[in-house]
């Protein structure tokens, strides 16, 4: 039976001596592979974690008046979740407007609140 070191010689050093070409192009297709994957790692952080943006303003300034603030607790993870109910009038019917994914009560649609007026009757011109 043949020692380590003579199997080494036979099988891996024959193929380490590969043509320069072959090299050169495993290397790169290496390092493609090695771009890609960090790229697809980038590109998960980044929609995975979006900017948060810090917002604070107040609902009055929006020209809401008949308001309440309310909250919930969530079903299944008790987490608080904060809102308002905008009475319309005599209406018998609730709307309720959820934000995306990062964005606040006062984002709707991505629009912020000093790009968007919003009132009783201009909710819809959001959608």
């Amino acid at each position: 039976m043949e020692n380590k070191t003579e199997l080494l010689k036979r099988h891996l050093i024959p193929l380490l001596g590969l043509n320069k070409t072959i090299k050169v192009v495993l290397i790169f297709i290496l390092i493609a592979i090695l771009f890609l994957e960090a790229f697809s790692v980038y590109i998960v952080i980044k929609f995975s974690h979006p900017k948060s943006i810090n917002l604070h303003p107040n609902i009055e300034s929006y020209g809401i008046k008949n308001y309440e603030n309310v909250s919930f607790n969530s079903f299944n993870d008790n987490i608080k979740l904060n809102g308002y109910l905008i009475k319309n009038g005599n209406s018998k019917k609730t709307v309720i407007v959820c934000h995306g994914y990062g964005d606040s009560k006062f984002m709707v649609g991505g629009r912020t609140p000093s790009s968007v007026k919003v009132d009783n009757l201009q909710l819809s011109k959001i959608f």
